[in-house]
């Protein structure tokens, strides 16, 4: 830490740290110093007067290509060596304080997160209250080195009980300008942070995260908390708007995971308007997920106005006179249930009109 704060000798603090990486087998306390040392970088930059961190990607500094230990150099290498090409390309050039900053911040975020991926789950640690200087989150997400973003993805929701403040998905939007894919771990890491930061994300910024669920395609298998994905993706749905919608991909998860999953979403007047843009957009893939959730949900919450279920019986309707392979399963959901019930007697009316129907009708009646 001192060494970083100074400045003076940054690059002898490069050794120990690629010897850190090269060690397969670090312990989890690393992850904590680590995540310390990523927070003290960009202050120390500032404290001289160095401006920010350079964007970390993979074009790295001149003195720095070659640099890097094999794991068979780590194991060979005595205390106080240093492996002779570091001489010529590391010790020897100096292109200016900053960019020395950025590498450490790379190989830090590398010591600490490079581990946490698919299967190699680390246990939660605690990082106290000390908040990142949100130009070290800056610098590795604009880049385009996915394993450097999936690193400080990782540092992002380190810590079970805190997770760093500021909209995730906007921090992305460089990358997700990049219309390359993702890397593999890079899906991983930015699925798991968006079921950690749930709806809190969209609420912050919607336009981002909806194009970051798009880009994503998580699957089924992805999910690990159907409840809070299930909240998030009918809170993406409800920011529907013309212009601005969630794939059809994630309305097939959706109705995919409430179909395996405890339902307890509520009903509200916002849903109406969804099902109308969705209508008036003859989306009819779309409206058929979204009536089955609206319709779900009347179950679980108070009975909405007269108004507002005639709407919803007529679009409804609509849709299973143009979908009729939907029939079963609307009926499926009146199993279970009162008979006599207001939410029976409604949904009934719907399926018995549309088992009725011979075709598609151009206009359809008023609903007593």
């Amino acid at each position: 830490m001192d060494a970083i704060a100074d400045g003076h000798c940054l690059k002898y603090v490069h050794y120990p740290l690629e010897f850190l990486v090269a060690w397969e087998k670090r312990p989890v306390n690393l992850t904590l110093m680590a995540y310390q040392w990523c927070c003290a970088i960009p202050e120390a930059a500032k404290k001289h007067g160095l401006g920010k961190i350079p964007v970390i990607g993979r074009s790295l500094p001149v003195w720095y290509i070659g640099s890097r230990f094999t794991g068979d150099e780590f194991s060979i290498t005595g205390h106080g060596s240093v492996p002779a090409r570091f001489t010529n390309t590391f010790l020897h050039r100096h292109d200016g304080t900053l960019p020395y900053y950025a590498v450490l911040l790379c190989k830090s975020l590398e010591v600490g997160f490079r581990l946490a991926g698919p299967g190699r789950d680390q246990p939660g640690i605690h990082l106290g209250r000390a908040s990142p200087n949100d130009q070290m989150f800056e610098a590795a997400f604009s880049g385009d080195d996915d394993e450097v973003i999936a690193d400080a993805v990782c540092a992002w929701i380190a810590d079970d009980g805190i997770t760093s403040p500021g909209s995730f998905a906007r921090c992305l939007t460089k990358r997700l300008d990049n219309k390359t894919p993702f890397s593999r771990r890079l899906q991983w890491a930015n699925t798991r942070c968006l079921q950690r930061i749930g709806r809190r994300e969209l609420e912050m910024s919607e336009s981002e995260t909806i194009r970051l669920l798009d880009r994503l395609e998580v699957n089924i298998d992805d999910v690990r908390e159907t409840g809070k994905w299930v909240g998030l993706l009918i809170f993406a749905i409800r920011s529907t708007t013309m212009q601005k919608s969630l794939s059809s991909h994630h309305l097939h998860l959706l109705d995919k995971l409430v179909s395996d999953a405890h339902f307890d979403e509520r009903f509200v007047s916002r849903d109406v308007e969804v099902m109308k843009l969705f209508e008036e957009a003859e989306d009819w893939e779309r409206l058929e997920v979204w009536m089955m959730i609206i319709w779900k949900s009347l179950r679980r919450s108070e009975w909405p106005t007269t108004e507002s279920i005639r709407k919803i019986k007529l679009t409804s309707r609509e849709l299973l006179s143009r979908r009729p392979s939907a029939i079963p399963s609307f009926e499926h959901l009146m199993r279970g249930t009162d008979p006599f019930a207001e939410y029976a007697a409604a949904l009934r009316s719907v399926c018995t009109y549309a088992r009725r129907a011979k075709k598609p009708p151009s206009g359809s009646p008023p609903l007593q």
